[in-house]
């Protein structure tokens, strides 16, 4: 798990226990029947003022809430601190909320600490299950953390009644967090809560069932207490749910259930529940958006796919689903072809670190595709997707240093990304690294060492690698010249449509190199070579060489060569480096 998901399930969880402090923070009857606008009466606030603790902590609530007065934590803190110190022990767990929380005073994990143990000191349950939930997440508020105590404050609140801490108990032996493991106690707390409405505990006991923890595996009872707790609003229990009609465990397969389920998930306003371990809104959101998307048991629909990849993009903390997103506009799916969209999702996912929206986007920079071409935006994306370890993109990026495009020229540097590439098995890397060995930039010139690079190359049938060790050969470059040789290299890299070795071929049948001089043959091969899609110049020049060989040729024979060229152009591909 990522520090950044870890970061969530904290806030999940903070969320959670704010919401189970507030539930004891109700305005007494004695409150609530007065009017706000006359403010606090007279003599609940002479009480107050004349020290009664339990006055003192009315009015304390009263600020707390801002039912009766303008709502004022720090006024509250002050009343409520009034009775604590008196030992008042409603005010000792009303204070050390608000520490805990840090309303109105700051929030002080050791000073809520204090006076929860106060307040539990005489016999508050509440505040001894505060206190086991402080010791569980102590570092929230810079304190030491102690599992171990943790369980004995949710034991002594467990053992008196209290539903939430039972929960918390059985999770504790479930985990072995502060106690042994021991799924049969696991069970025993998690059915007390049950018992009392819990329907997170009852929830967690599907997940054994499903799991096989401490009973034995048993799909059927897993979906009977899902079942039980997702019809009683248990978000995650109906996440689960939905996913056993998705994948058909315990129950026949069924899309439309899946699908009504995973609904209810979305329309949930809250999605973390204490012991829920999926954050089921967004995945029930992404999940619905796989199944539109795929077309798995209802008919596909891309449009509606597209709808709740957005929705579950709002929660992404890995950015996967935004990616989705961006890839859907981009290809135009679900919604009109929109490149400037697809990119305005992709840096949303590649700020946030996403790797392949990084490398897409250094490929859009560079092409100008769906933005204003930016060789140095293209080398800025490419360096962060390299930097994590995406190897088509440590070849990009060593290019752009070869090349001194939105970076300054450097050989070194082009060949420290090449060889990283090289590392990891991108053949196009080791045909530059042979090339930069061949022309000696940034390092030696030696031809040894190309054809070794050429070679690695060759092995994973890349056929620029075929051509430059053509070239080699027909050089005679550290190996002795051999224009049979060069050729039939060059043969295996045209085979699959290099332009530059169809080129090589063409001169060397024009001039006769290892090969009987032939102007239909060169015709052919500078034909094949202006099929490809080469840049202006360098066409508009292999079309001039084409058309003089063209020139040396009767009328029939170039009606058979330019059919034979047809032919191949069917048959064939065409690179360009």
């Amino acid at each position: 798990m990522s520090k950044h998901w870890k970061q969530i399930s904290r806030r999940l969880i903070l969320t959670s226990a704010l919401i189970t402090v507030f539930a004891v923070d109700v305005i007494p009857r004695v409150l609530c029947a007065q009017d706000q606008a006359k403010g606090i009466d007279p003599d609940l606030l002479a009480k107050a003022n004349a020290g009664d603790a339990a006055a003192q902590t009315l009015v304390g609530i009263a600020y707390a809430q801002g039912k009766l007065v303008p709502m004022d934590d720090a006024q509250a803190a002050v009343w409520y601190r009034k009775a604590a110190d008196q030992g008042y022990v409603d005010a000792e767990l009303r204070l050390g909320n608000l520490y805990m929380y840090g309303f109105g005073i700051g929030q002080g994990g050791a000073d809520a600490l204090h006076w929860y143990q106060a307040a539990a000191a005489s016999g508050s349950l509440e505040a001894e299950k505060q206190l086991g939930f402080l010791y569980r997440y102590g570092d929230l508020w810079k304190l030491n953390e102690d599992d171990a105590e943790s369980v004995r404050w949710y034991k002594l609140a467990a053992t008196s009644g209290d539903a939430d801490s039972q929960e918390a108990l059985g999770k504790a032996y479930e985990t072995g967090k502060g106690v042994t493991k021991d799924f049969s106690q696991a069970l025993v707390w998690y059915r007390m809560a049950a018992k009392q409405g819990k329907t997170s505990a009852e929830n967690s006991i599907g997940k054994m069932y499903e799991a096989g923890s401490g009973v034995p595996k048993d799909h059927l009872e897993a979906m009977r207490l899902y079942r039980s707790a997702a019809q009683a609003g248990n978000p995650d229990a109906q996440f689960r749910l939905a996913t056993m009609y998705y994948k058909g465990q315990g129950v026949v397969k069924s899309t439309a259930e899946a699908v009504l389920w995973f609904r209810k998930v979305t329309e949930q306003k809250y999605f973390y529940h204490p012991g829920m371990d999926a954050f089921g809104a967004d995945t029930a959101q992404e999940t619905l958006g796989n199944i539109y998307y795929n077309g798995e048991g209802v008919k596909r629909d891309y449009s509606e796919a597209l709808r709740w990849y957005i929705l579950a993009s709002k929660f992404d903390p890995f950015e996967s689903i935004t990616v989705k997103v961006a890839q859907m506009y981009y290809k135009g799916q679900g919604t009109p072809e929109d490149h400037a969209e697809a990119n305005r999702w992709y840096i949303k996912a590649a700020e946030k670190g996403d790797r392949y929206a990084q490398a897409v986007l250094g490929l859009h920079y560079e092409f100008g595709d769906g933005v204003t071409k930016d060789d140095s935006e293209a080398a800025k994306w490419y360096m962060k997707a390299a930097e994590q370890g995406v190897e088509d993109v440590m070849l990009n990026l060593g290019n752009m240093y070869n090349d001194g495009r939105g970076v300054p020229q450097d050989f070194n540097t082009a060949m420290e990304w090449y060889r990283k590439a090289a590392d990891k098995g991108v053949s196009g890397a080791m045909v530059n690294i042979c090339l930069l060995y061949r022309d000696g930039n940034g390092v030696t010139q030696d031809y040894s060492q190309a054809m070794t690079w050429c070679r690695k190359a060759a092995d994973k049938d890349e056929p620029i690698a075929f051509s430059a060790i053509g070239g080699l050969y027909r050089d005679g470059n550290g190996v002795p010249q051999d224009y049979s040789e060069a050729l039939r290299w060059y043969h295996k890299s045209a085979e699959k449509g290099y332009d530059r070795a169809l080129l090589a071929i063409a001169v060397m049948y024009e001039q006769g190199e290892g090969v009987p001089q032939d102007n239909g043959e060169a015709y052919f091969w500078y034909s094949l070579s202006c099929a490809a899609p080469v840049p202006g110049d360098t066409l508009d020049k292999w079309r001039r060489w084409r058309d003089e060989a063209a020139a040396k040729l009767t009328p029939a024979k170039l009606a058979e060569i330019q059919e034979r060229t047809r032919q191949w152009v069917k048959t064939h591909p065409a690179i360009h480096d």
